[in-house]
């Protein structure tokens, strides 16, 4: 068997899998154009990130059955071409969890503990304590998404003694959510939640879900976080809402064009928080993937059932 390897793992870990699987043989290349066209005809899996997989590419490699991606994000496949030569997609879902979820919960602690202004007294040598504090104990969080991130998010959450409502397609119960409503109810949710953490994959379903219809139904001292993506906000309308102090802030970690235009008005607004797509960030991240890998290359090899399948039809 021969798997394309597009992905930059660390020198150890190929040493790894090429001793625990010693009939593979691995290609680790750059990009799939690097392929010759007899490797290019014997390629039946690739590992990636998922950007270099396009309709050209896959139609390059006409013994490709699997792709394995190592990370979350799918919404830029060849669907179409895919579903049409039946070619199973699995990624890395699940991998981000930890990391995200600590990430959700830092920027809720910042806001009601007040940390950067508490710097920022430091850096001028102020003693002041009238300040505003809060507790997250008690508030209502809204989780839109009930996947490994979301389930992760409503856990910790949980431990601060927070009530999670969870957001999900089907409104189906799920035992680490205290409540659960179902996607074309979420506006239930928001009016009566203290944070909204959003972390839904983006489908057709959910592009622009959050407008300006939407955001009017959060309370004036809501807190929303963007750590899903971006297009599932439309800025525009954001920008409107944090203008006219609709809501309290915005914590936003991804956009619709990144890196962010610097002429962009959400880096000025004082109500409007931003990251640079971190979220997710950890020295764990490949680590983990790599683990996803390899339960994925056993089942494949035994021609079980894969773990983390893409649902083609659906796209997520």
């Amino acid at each position: 068997m021969d798997i394309a390897v597009t992905a930059n793992l660390r020198d150890e870990i190929r040493q790894s899998l090429k001793e625990r699987y010693p009939k593979i043989h691995w290609h680790y290349i750059r990009s799939l154009q690097e392929l010759d066209t007899n490797m290019a005809q014997q390629v039946e899996a690739v590992v990636t990130f998922g950007g270099d997989i396009t309709e050209e590419a896959a139609a390059q490699l006409p013994s490709l059955r699997w792709i394995q991606i190592l990370s979350a994000g799918v919404e830029n496949l060849p669907f179409d071409a895919l579903q049409a030569r039946h070619i199973q997609v699995t990624n890395a879902r699940g991998i981000h969890a930890i990391p995200m979820a600590e990430f959700a919960i830092g920027l809720m602690l910042q806001e009601v503990k007040q940390f950067t202004t508490l710097y920022e007294q430091q850096q001028r040598k102020e003693w002041y304590k009238k300040l505003s504090f809060g507790e997250c104990f008690g508030k209502t969080l809204t989780v839109i998404g009930t996947g490994a991130i979301g389930t992760a998010i409503a856990n910790l959450a949980k431990a601060l003694g927070m009530h999670v409502i969870g957001v999900n397609r089907t409104g189906g119960a799920r035992s680490e959510f205290d409540e659960i409503v179902q996607q074309d109810r979420a506006h239930l949710a928001l009016e009566k939640s203290d944070f909204v953490v959003i972390v839904a994959p983006l489908t057709a379903s959910t592009k622009h879900w959050f407008n300006d219809r939407m955001l009017s139904c959060m309370k004036p001292d809501s807190v929303l976080i963007n750590l899903g993506r971006g297009e599932l906000i439309v800025e525009e309308d954001l920008i409107h809402i944090l203008k006219e102090e609709k809501i309290a802030r915005a914590y936003l970690d991804v956009f619709q064009v990144e890196p962010l235009p610097a002429d962009s008005p959400l880096w000025s607004l004082p109500n409007c928080v931003i990251t640079p797509h971190v979220s997710a960030l950890t020295p764990l991240y490949v680590d983990r993937s790599v683990v996803i890998l390899e339960d994925n290359l056993k089942n494949y090899l035994q021609q079980e059932a894969l773990v983390n399948t893409i649902d083609l039809e659906a796209r997520y």
